[in-house]
């Protein structure tokens, strides 16, 4: 069973048209410190997310159910600010709400992931191909979180009417999204074994990326910033100005230039930040 989850994982990681940004476990993490924080955020979205925290932290995965979305900017694309505002359009229920406040919280991590991270590390290394891109993001997520704070158990019953209103609202294939979410949850369950960390802390010996701790530290709080940004404001944020796939900069980023910062100014987050995501 293994071998099939890493092969399937495998096939998925070195398709041309695929691109990860932060992994589960970064997402959970983000999650996590949302809901530990939830006087940071206007009373009714935390009233919403609070109610349903579990199908808030559905919404901060999901995005990524749609393995083989593609890097293109294009309308229906996953990782698109229209489909999570029309996620929220559709929400008639505070549980589809919570659902939906997770989804725009993905994205927004992955602004940070997609435009500085992830194009800061490969314009400074030899690989500037798309497995030197989703190998940077899983030593991220493995560097951040050592396989803690997975998702779990992500076919649970009470979703059900989520993974209904996301497969309408998107208009995907149901059949195409059940084994979409498929591949996801075997490379969620992958990356929460121990010799998975292992054996990447070994290929950091071997094919080492800069060494980025400390900046990657900082990046992950930025990311945390600009969730907060757009769950205080999900429809007039000034993050929803800025690709969360990251098209352009991951372009520049293969022919070995770095990003330029965003301009942006993010609200401020509560210290020490990391605790609130162990």
């Amino acid at each position: 069973m293994i071998l099939v989850l890493v092969v399937s994982f495998l096939a998925v990681l070195l398709s041309p048209e695929e691109a990860f940004a932060w992994g589960p476990g970064v997402h959970t993490a983000a999650a996590r410190f949302v809901l530990a924080n939830l006087d940071l955020l206007p009373q009714a979205a935390a009233a919403v997310i609070s109610q349903h925290p579990r199908t808030f932290l559905y919404g901060c995965l999901s995005a990524d159910f749609f393995v083989g979305k593609g890097v293109s900017v294009k309308p229906g694309h996953s990782h698109n600010w229209q489909s999570a505002q029309s996620l929220l359009d559709a929400a008639r229920t505070r549980q589809l709400k919570a659902h939906a406040l997770g989804y725009l919280s993905h994205l927004a991590a992955d602004v940070v992931a997609h435009n500085l991270y992830v194009p800061q590390v490969i314009a400074r290394t030899a690989l500037h191909n798309n497995l030197a891109h989703v190998y940077v993001e899983m030593q991220a997520d493995s560097r951040l979180t050592g396989g803690l704070g997975r998702a779990g158990k992500l076919s649970r019953p009470s979703q059900k009417l989520v993974d209904k209103s996301l497969v309408e609202t998107l208009r995907k294939n149901p059949l195409a999204y059940v084994c979409r979410k498929g591949v996801f949850q075997g490379s969620a369950r992958l990356g929460g074994l121990r010799g998975w960390h292992r054996s990447l802390r070994f290929a950091q010996r071997v094919m080492p990326l800069p060494d980025e701790a400390c900046s990657l530290e900082g990046m992950f709080e930025l990311s945390l910033r600009s969730v907060l940004e757009v769950l205080r404001d999900p429809r007039g944020a000034a993050l929803l100005d800025f690709d969360p796939i990251g098209s352009r900069n991951l372009a520049l980023a293969r022919r070995g230039q770095s990003p330029e910062p965003l301009p942006l100014r993010l609200p401020s987050l509560p210290s020490p930040v990391l605790q609130d995501v162990a």
